[in-house]
């Protein structure tokens, strides 16, 4: 029987450099877009599915703006309960699995970016979480971009999965690699179904890092290698509903057009 998945983890820690000035008195993921919190986004993802525990790994200086976001949210998404667990030291994307082991150890559980919006017909969470449970592995959420720009963005090689529709079996991981060297042009965004295996090997890096607290010395990219090398099997979706990238400000006044004429009668 497949383990049942109740808990979002979301990284809402960084500091949001490539925000500012929005982001020098307030958290990216409460930078609004279209009237609401990046944040916002991501929790009416979660309506409608298995998930009933949203952890908010936080950077401990933006503690009371989380807190006192969450006095509304809590009122929003009756159906959600929230946890706070504080990041520390900024180690990267995978260093944020570390500050959430005490309550995502034992279960699969979803991983979400706040600042990558994906809109499609169908909740993302709901469709990521119902191949959780055909494949019983790993889903990470892929979109295909032109390859001249895949030098931003962790790169995956894939095969192709014949007999499940827009699905590959991940054969390896690439953290911004030249475009010459690219394996292909399908691109990790931010929605992920990760395992209790995934947050082994989290711990497994962390203790060859030896003490070593620079930033982003462990970004997430780094895990799922590992797992690849070990033998897991971690799989990929193509998403081709619509990406909103909210993580500059020329992307952010994009996203907030856009969904602002959405939203027009």
């Amino acid at each position: 029987m497949v383990q049942k998945i109740t808990k979002l983890v979301l990284p809402v820690a960084g500091l949001g450099k490539r925000l500012h000035p929005l982001t020098l008195r307030k958290p990216k993921a409460l930078v609004e877009v279209g009237d609401r919190p990046m944040l916002d986004y991501i929790l009416s993802e979660a309506t409608g599915t298995s998930i009933r525990e949203v952890v908010l790994v936080v950077n401990p200086h933006q503690g009371k703006q989380f807190e006192q976001y969450l006095v509304g949210a809590r009122k929003r998404f009756p159906h959600l309960n929230f946890h706070v667990r504080f990041q520390k030291f900024l180690l990267g994307t995978g260093h944020v699995l570390l500050s959430a082991k005490d309550l995502i150890q034992r279960e699969p559980f979803v991983l979400r970016f706040c600042d990558d919006i994906l809109l499609s017909p169908k909740s993302i969470l709901e469709t990521i979480i119902h191949l959780y449970t055909k494949l019983k592995s790993p889903i990470l959420t892929l979109r295909r971009i032109p390859k001249a720009q895949v030098s931003r963005f962790g790169v995956v090689a894939i095969r192709k999965i014949e007999k499940l529709k827009e699905m590959y079996r991940i054969s390896g991981v690439v953290e911004k690699p030249p475009v010459s060297e690219a394996p292909s042009n399908l691109v990790l965004i931010g929605a992920y179904v990760l395992t209790p295996t995934i947050l082994r090997r989290a711990q497994e890096l962390e203790k060859k890092l030896e003490g070593i607290k620079r930033l982003d010395t462990l970004p997430i990219t780094d895990i799922f290698e590992l797992e690849i090398k070990r033998g897991g099997k971690i799989y990929g979706w193509e998403f081709k509903g619509k990406y909103l990238d909210c993580g500059t400000l020329e992307s952010l006044k994009r996203a907030d057009d856009f969904i602002r004429l959405r939203r027009k009668p």
